[in-house]
């Protein structure tokens, strides 16, 4: 949360949220990126203002296979979330310039 907080507070119209998940798959004690599952995602965040883009980071996701532990696709989350999805690398440069829209 303090990354995005500190970027709209330097940027005034810039518009990115964070949501919380809850890991209902494993238990709610598990808080890691890497144990988050698709099912999780997709439940929790639909109905939710998403923009014209969610990110993600790399390890919560399978590779190759490019999909969750609980065996959906990254493709399939798009899907039900009717939005395109960033996967974004796990340090705070990556995830910064993702925000700002840069490959």
């Amino acid at each position: 949360f303090s990354l995005v907080e500190a970027l709209k507070r330097k940027y005034k119209n810039l518009n990115c949220n964070v949501y919380k998940i809850k890991n209902e798959f494993f238990g709610e004690n598990i808080t890691v990126a890497g144990l988050v599952t698709g099912k999780d995602l997709a439940e929790q965040l639909a109905g939710q203002e998403l923009g014209d883009e969610l990110l993600l980071p790399a390890s919560a996701l399978r590779y190759p296979e490019m999909d969750f532990l609980c065996g959906m696709t990254l493709c399939e989350l798009e899907s039900k979330l009717g939005v395109k999805i960033r996967v974004c690398e796990n340090d705070g440069f990556d995830f910064v310039s993702a925000v700002f829209g840069k490959e």
